[in-house]
């Protein structure tokens, strides 16, 4: 059975609370090593200007196989964040939900927008599916996240919804402390789960919520182990100087994160699963993410 990278991170706030004051010249190389530049569709009626305005950022968990290079984002998750509501709304996209993959003229899964056209397809795609602008982009594939994990000395979560056994770990009910390869593990398992892909996105998130409450506490002497395990992994169109601006004016924001998922209709078309989002849903998301971005 094909393994799927469960998590992506957001890099974006282990740096919140610290990256300002550390020394620029000894992150910028790295930082412009993952720098990468999309052309996506703009849709905001006037650029982006950061100083405490609210913004969006897509989460790209991408699965990569020797058969399949480009890989696809079997993570995906709209990230806003608002710093004068103190809050960061985290709302995932099942792998399999059925849109219109804008750039190709037809509908397939979200996933595959990843692979048809990488990032800036992915983006695109998202924007008309949620009726956002996405200002910012995160891709991080499996070996990263296991690397950032390790790098930060592990995170903290509490598993209270059963517990299980995937791939040679166990995880009990209650608090765990979980490395880079147990909390791969804990994020990847699906279909002993009641709630299936639903269920995977929940534990997603809560690996994605400890790091960001890990990174905004720690040592700052880890920011250069953190870089060096990134390395090729990670790619984003964050400069280093829009970190250093979001970590001094954004960090309220990380006082209260919601969790959100998109459920709908399985469906099979010519003999391919896909999840059919129900409209109703899909607008409710739309108005979250828009009054969460002070979006008229």
């Amino acid at each position: 059975m094909k393994r799927k990278l469960a998590v992506l991170i957001i890099m974006l706030f282990v740096f919140l609370g610290g990256v300002g004051t550390y020394a620029y010249t000894r992150v910028k190389a790295a930082m412009d090593q993952m720098y990468s530049q999309v052309d996506q569709e703009a849709i905001r009626d006037e650029d982006l200007a950061l100083g405490g305005t609210p913004f969006s950022i897509l989460l790209l968990g991408i699965d990569r196989t020797a058969k399949r290079d480009s890989g696809r984002s079997d993570t995906m998750i709209v990230a806003t964040v608002n710093p004068q509501k103190q809050s960061i709304i985290l709302q995932s996209i099942e792998r399999d939900t059925l849109v219109e993959i804008v750039g190709m003229g037809f509908e397939d899964k979200i996933n595959h927008a990843y692979a048809y056209g990488g990032a800036e397809m992915a983006i695109n795609t998202v924007q008309q599916f949620l009726e956002v602008p996405i200002d910012y982009y995160v891709e991080m594939d499996m070996k990263g996240l296991k690397s950032l994990i390790d790098a930060v000395g592990g995170i903290a979560i509490t598993n209270d919804r059963f517990e299980f056994e995937y791939e040679g770990n166990y995880f009990p009910m209650g608090k765990l402390h979980l490395n880079g390869s147990e909390a791969l593990a804990y994020s990847r398992m699906r279909y002993e789960d009641p709630e299936g892909d639903y269920g995977r996105q929940i534990r997603q998130r809560q690996i994605i919520t400890a790091l960001i409450k890990k990174g905004s506490t720690f040592q700052l002497t880890r920011y250069e182990s953190i870089l060096a395990a990134l390395g090729s992994h990670m790619k984003t169109n964050l400069k280093l100087g829009d970190m250093i601006d979001i970590s001094t004016r954004y960090h309220p924001a990380l006082k209260l994160i919601e969790e959100y998922s998109l459920h709908g209709d399985n469906t099979i078309i010519d003999g391919v699963f896909y999840l059919k989002v129900n409209e109703e849903q899909r607008l409710e998301a739309v108005q979250r993410l828009r009054t969460h971005l002070e979006l008229e």
